[in-house]
């Protein structure tokens, strides 16, 4: 009886996990991105309280598809957390940058008339499309 109870509170305690970093919140993030020369610079803000920042832990930027392929299909560039030799950021990122304690992989590129999704930490929150001369058209923004 005692064994299976405890394998009833562990499978209680690993249904309920999200498996987001110790202590983390994920409140609903703006994401932004802009066209700085011939970077693209996206910025995060908190939509609830603007002046709160929100730790990132990971960055997806996918070509654009259903959303049921999203977590099939390989990422267009990823940017993610290790927890080695850095805390996580909260302010702005250059596409294809690395920063410290995370690991960058897959950044090809943005290409002209390419649609991409934007998925931050655990949400999808902002679709562009990068046009013929390389600016910028924000197709859904995250807060409304």
């Amino acid at each position: 009886m005692r064994l299976s109870l405890l394998w009833c509170f562990a499978l209680i305690a690993f249904v309920g996990c999200r498996c987001d970093p110790p202590g983390f919140v994920d409140p609903q993030l703006e994401v932004s991105v802009a066209k700085q020369g011939t970077d693209y610079t996206f910025s995060f803000k908190n939509c609830g309280t603007k002046d709160q920042l929100n730790s990132i832990y990971r960055i997806r930027v996918m070509r654009e598809g259903p959303p049921e392929l999203a977590e099939k299909n390989p990422s267009h560039c990823q940017l993610q957390w290790t927890g080695d030799g850095g805390a996580m950021f909260s302010s702005d990122w250059k596409y294809g940058e690395a920063r410290p304690g995370y690991l960058l992989s897959a950044c090809s590129p943005l290409q002209p008339g390419q649609t991409y999704d934007v998925y931050v930490n655990s949400d999808g929150v902002l679709t562009f499309t990068v046009l013929a001369n390389g600016e910028l058209r924000i197709d859904e923004p995250a807060c409304q």
